[in-house]
């Protein structure tokens, strides 16, 4: 799924610089993407740098998604979304994939 907003862009066009990657989904884990330990920290570092703002190195692995990690971002300091809320909405755009891939395959062909 493609970014849909500002935050989301960042994230991901620093994914795409670090990885020479054409497209990122905004679903793709971290983990499925390749990103090892030191990948981390340099994601890390390149999105404090800019977004000019700390985040800590343990937000990369709690909200693993570039959709879930632009959430969590946009929340005023100390309000963030709880492991189980990040596990329902990967779970609902899991669902919501499926459901697009079985009407792509449900369409008369031409």
């Amino acid at each position: 799924m493609a970014p849909e907003n500002d935050l989301e862009k960042t994230i991901c066009q620093i994914l795409q610089e670090m990885l020479t990657l054409e497209t990122i989904s905004i679903d793709w884990s971290f983990a499925e993407l390749g990103l090892n330990s030191v990948h981390m920290v340099r994601f890390n570092n390149r999105l404090k740098e800019r977004l000019n703002r700390q985040i800590p190195i343990t937000a990369l692995f709690e909200y693993s998604t570039a959709r879930t990690l632009a959430h969590y971002l946009s929340q005023p300091q100390g309000q963030t979304i709880t492991h189980q809320a990040e596990q329902d909405l990967a779970k609902t755009r899991r669902e919501q994939r499926a459901e697009a891939r079985l009407a792509s395959r449900q369409r008369p062909r031409r």
